[in-house]
């Protein structure tokens, strides 16, 4: 038996912290520094516990049988006000102004202990650095905690963001390269990092945030044309800022705040995901030199063109850095279709512009603004120029509270049409294996002239975490297809003669997919919510994919009228002009 604060409670002989012991028994013991997957551990020294009467941390004690624990008393206490007042001296406490004002750990064991601070903290522009297109570090707020650190070793396995320390007092803070002034340290975008933002996601401060284009997106709304999409993994989330619980489907909630706001159309990222599946499921048949039988686009077979196999997906943008950071050898593998984001940025500013409007308005008068769960989007925006500004998730739900919006009871509204439109398989991209299985359906109906959904099952290969495989028989060819998900997996992946045996390959960055995204919110690990919060945000687009009308891309009659009214044929030359790269 273990006792926590006088109450018995069952051991089960395992391997386990203090802190999970606890969790799991409803206790919760608070810490800055602690990741459970990232082995984090005893850095912020705050979660102090006394185990036998002689005092440990929590996160770093293993339980064992006949433990006598205490997680709160009078001294236990006093030490987390003084660790608290220690940590302030060395924190920019401005509050009102950081973006992770509704989210930060610290600043809930602030408000919880009320510590005296007697000289406060002067923050020092050197440490503040905003050069990356995705990310801000700002050290003025580092803890010293090194979530980011572990995160991007074990996560991501790049070492992109490590320890270091500048000559401002005992100042320790997070740096992009070691043994460097700050004045020095390379911009992120210019380093080997994915710009995935697991690191912003698992920072308890505002030290790591994404950066921001809430103020350009104000501007563009008053003074231009300014339209927005939102992408799949954005509905399953939002909620979650306004206090809905986790896995509520809030797409029409979205569309009637994004009005609110301002926009003057309010579309869908699935819409331009059911052209990406157009685009990409032609592209693995012709690699795959598969005849396509009559269809609504009048794609013909291509079998003088590329066949390099396995053909990858290539709609995350942390993984086309990790593929041209640390594989450029892949690079004709990668599929050449757009990202669902480039791909809505083309639509936008050619189809939106020459066929929906009533062409009144000008080119340089169109701003395009997507809502993404990704920070990487944003580099990737600054690349494409199709999109004027990223929002994440997150971002979203603070542009909804600065417009004083009572985003839980908004009446649901509906997506503007046409290219708001969309397919069960476009929804889906949202989560880990969407992509794949939308492609693979509409490729094996293009090749069987039939029009029902394949049911695709996966089994997840032992020993290789995050990696699930699939065969589809297609016509007469079995394809063998996988799924990776979580930049440490990819890596495992990518090195083993596991890769070797498949044709198509969808790979994420992050675990589960972008419904796990950078800039979705932020996720208390350390709380006792439910940790399947992955799985929940998952199941949203999985029963929208169940309920949709059409479940196929090529049934889209919104995707059909496009081709149809812009002249061209899934991967002719006037798609590749506009689609692919």
């Amino acid at each position: 038996m273990i006792t926590v604060n006088g109450k018995k409670f069952t051991w089960n002989n395992k391997q386990e912290n203090v802190i999970e012991f606890c969790k799991r028994n409803d206790i919760i013991i608070p810490t800055l520094c602690y990741l459970k997957e990232c082995n984090n551990i005893t850095k912020c020294g705050y979660c102090l516990v006394k185990i036998n009467g002689n005092k440990k941390l929590a996160c770093g004690t293993v339980v064992n049988d006949g433990d006598v624990i205490i997680t709160d008393d009078e001294e236990i206490r006093a030490f987390h006000k003084l660790r608290v007042e220690q940590l302030l001296e060395k924190h920019d406490f401005k509050c009102g102004t950081c973006m992770r004002r509704t989210s930060c750990e610290f600043l809930k064991l602030i408000i919880a202990n009320k510590p005296q601070i007697k000289k406060p903290y002067v923050a020092d522009k050197a440490l503040l650095n905003d050069t990356s297109t995705a990310i801000v570090i700002d050290n003025n707020k580092c803890i010293k905690c090194q979530r980011c650190v572990t995160t991007c070793s074990v996560l991501t396995t790049t070492k992109s963001i490590v320890l270091g320390t500048e000559k401002n007092g005992d100042k320790v803070t997070t740096l992009i390269k070691p043994n460097t002034s700050l004045k020095n340290s390379i911009c992120l975008d210019k380093t080997n990092c994915l710009l995935c933002g697991q690191c912003v996601n698992n920072c308890p401060t505002g030290a790591l945030t994404e950066k921001s284009h809430i103020e350009i997106v104000q501007k563009a709304i008053k003074n231009k044309h300014a339209i927005v999409a939102i992408a799949p993994a954005v509905r399953t989330a939002l909620g979650e800022e306004f206090g809905l619980k986790l896995g509520t489907d809030v797409t029409g909630k979205i569309y009637a705040a994004l009005r609110k706001i301002g926009f003057k159309k309010v579309f869908d990222i699935s819409f331009a995901a059911d052209i990406t599946i157009m685009e990409e499921a032609t592209e693995l048949l012709h690699r795959l030199h598969l005849p396509i039988k009559n269809n609504a686009f009048g794609i013909t077979a291509n079998n003088s063109g590329d066949s390099t196999m396995p053909m990858f997906t290539s709609c995350c943008p942390a993984w086309n850095r990790l593929a041209n950071n640390f594989y450029p050898n892949l690079k004709p593998c990668l599929s050449t279709t757009k990202t669902p984001q480039q791909i809505f940025g083309a639509i936008a500013r050619n189809y939106y512009l020459q066929t929906i409007t009533d062409k009144k308005i000008k080119k340089e008068d169109l701003f395009v603004v997507s809502i993404m769960p990704c920070i990487a989007k944003k580099y990737e925006a600054s690349l494409d120029k199709s999109i004027d500004a990223v929002l994440t998730t997150r971002e979203l739900a603070t542009l909804i509270r600065m417009h004083n919006i009572d985003f839980k009871n908004l009446e649901d509204e509906a997506v503007d049409t046409p290219i708001g439109d969309y397919s069960g398989a476009g929804v889906i991209f949202g989560t880990a294996g969407g992509v794949m299985e939308a492609a693979i359906r509409t490729a094996k109906c293009l090749v069987e002239g039939t029009n029902k959904a394949a049911k695709i099952t996966y089994t997840p290969v032992p020993d290789y975490p995050g990696v699930k495989t699939t065969d589809v028989l297609i016509g007469k060819v079995k394809l063998h297809a996988a799924i990776v998900s979580g930049a440490a997996n990819v890596f495992k992946f990518l090195n083993s003669d596991l890769m070797k045996k498949f044709q198509f390959i969808e790979i994420m960055a992050c675990n589960g997919g972008c419904i796990n995204g950078g800039g979705q919110p932020i996720i208390n690990k350390n709380l006792a919510i439910n940790d399947n919060y992955k799985s929940e945000r998952s199941a949203v687009l999985h029963k929208q994919d169940v309920k949709a009308k059409i479940q196929m891309s090529h049934n889209n009659p919104s995707a059909i009228n496009l081709y149809k009214n812009m002249k061209i044929i899934p991967g002719d030359k006037k798609a590749h002009k506009l689609f692919h790269h």
